[in-house]
């Protein structure tokens, strides 16, 4: 067999794990994410997606038209015109219902994706239910204006403008790295088996740096012993959050919310910690 052969197939295995992880990480986010054609044929998307309109997750839409969910036409409308002029839109409120006709209100975030030519070939984007958040801030604030500073106590699950990438890693660490949050994958020795670049961010360390490191190593000395009994719980119970304090390399505290779930990872079971640091969220 020729060196070609053997660097051809070298590539394909590559290929295959990138596409493999890149499958896993949209199928685990807790956002609504999809493809579409830019006539409206379902390219990709993930479970939470059908979860949120009310389909079964297990569901498959890829190559179905998409589905009508829009309570009124002029959201539609205003939709279409904002992405046609600007090319993506970001925390467009839509009135939308569910399979069931049951109304919902989603945060949407999408862009255009271009072929060689510049010609508009598909739509990417994702979307988050703040229904009961809504909800919640009417009670809370009753007479006060309707949805006033929203976009300010709304979860940012954002995933960044993607271009079309030709390999399948860069696809994979261009998502993995748009997250707004602070993203930590820990395997079963309790090592960072990745981490994402708003957590390189967050912690003023490098990529290289904290795949070198445990989760003991970023977490404040006085929270050092409940870290062992919270990883614990996630292995047990599958799922945990809670708040604790992480270092920065400079030594500066920083209160977060971790929420933890246990993922099949490329065929381990893995910790995905999402990291939402509090005192950003301050006005």
């Amino acid at each position: 067999m020729s060196s070609n052969d053997n660097k051809s197939k070298d590539l394909e295995t590559k290929l295959k794990e990138s596409e493999e992880k890149y499958r896993q990480m949209i199928n685990n986010l807790d956002i609504g994410f999809y493809k579409v054609s830019i006539d409206g044929i379902f390219i990709n998307h993930n479970p939470e997606h059908n979860r949120i309109l009310g389909i079964d997750p297990a569901k498959s839409l890829k190559g179905t038209k998409t589905i009508d969910f829009w309570q009124n036409l002029e959201d539609r409308k205003n939709y279409t015109e904002e992405l046609i002029d600007k090319g993506f839109i970001k925390d467009f409120i839509v009135h939308a219902k569910k399979i069931s006709g049951e109304k919902i209100t989603l945060l949407v975030n999408s862009h255009l994706i271009k072929n060689s030519k510049g010609e508009n070939v598909a739509i990417e984007g994702s979307f988050t239910d703040i229904t009961q958040k809504i909800k919640t801030e009417q009670k809370l604030k009753d007479s006060e204006e309707k949805y006033r500073n929203l976009s300010n106590e709304l979860e940012q699950r954002i995933i960044r403008r993607t271009k079309e990438l030709k390999e399948s890693e860069q696809k994979y660490r261009s998502l993995f790295d748009s997250l707004d949050d602070a993203i930590f994958i820990i395997d079963e020795n309790d090592k960072f088996l990745e981490v994402n670049t708003k957590a390189c961010e967050r912690l003023g360390y490098t990529r290289d740096e904290l795949l070198q490191m445990s989760p003991y190593e970023i977490n404040a000395p006085e929270v050092l012993k409940e870290v062992p009994e919270k990883i614990g719980i996630v292995r047990e119970k599958g799922k945990r959050i809670f708040e604790t304090t992480h270092i920065k390399k400079t030594g500066e505290r920083i209160p977060v919310e971790i929420n933890a779930v246990l993922i099949n990872y490329m065929g381990k079971s893995v910790n995905l910690a999402i990291a939402r640091y509090l005192y950003l969220q301050v006005a």
